[in-house]
């Protein structure tokens, strides 16, 4: 099956997903902060936020091809940050959903807390394999036609020189035999 086959047989699932999301909002906006010590709340908040809003949009960024703007990277960065971040939005929701739903889960409980981050990875990596990214496709693009006009520019180059040195040999073979014609001829 392909990729795009795939993302809409989901799309179904990940619409009825996003309605879910948006009427529990309020309910799941308190289950989405971490609860804990400060220590804890830190560590949380780090192991689900900080991949999406930090590490992966600066990965993408940094590996952009050569000769991508600082502006254009910023854009790949964002791009990458939305992805990660909703994609996490709904992975937690997810995983917050079947706690307390399925499971009966009691809110704040480390169960919960597990499952919240089950749901951020188990939703995080194939929708950062599926997402659309045009910014991130756009420079890669870019690099590609430029890639491909330093080349013709070589190939034109190299075509010159052998025609140039063709007509130098051509010019010399000329002079040498007006030469030999007028000494011995």
């Amino acid at each position: 099956m392909s990729i795009p086959l795939a993302g809409a047989k989901m799309l179904p699932f990940i619409k009825r997903g996003a309605g879910m999301l948006a009427r529990n909002a309020g309910k799941l906006g308190k289950e989405l902060i971490p609860k804990g010590t400060p220590m804890e709340r830190a560590l949380m908040t780090a192991v689900w936020w900080g991949p999406d809003v930090l590490v992966f949009p600066a990965l993408m960024a940094a590996t952009a091809p050569e000769g991508t703007s600082a502006i254009d990277r910023l854009g790949i960065a964002g791009e990458e940050a939305t992805i990660g971040t909703l994609a996490s939005l709904v992975g937690q929701s997810a995983g917050i959903g079947i706690g307390k739903k399925l499971l009966k889960l009691p809110s704040g409980g480390q169960a919960l807390g597990l499952l919240q981050t089950a749901g951020d990875f188990t939703v995080g990596a194939p929708a950062r394999m599926l997402a659309p990214r045009p910014l991130t496709n756009k420079a890669y693009e870019t690099a590609q036609l430029e890639g491909q006009e330093l080349l013709r520019a070589q190939i034109r180059q190299e075509e010159r020189e052998r025609s140039d040195a063709l007509i130098k040999l051509v010019l010399e073979g000329a002079g040498l035999s007006t030469n030999l014609m007028d000494n011995y001829g």
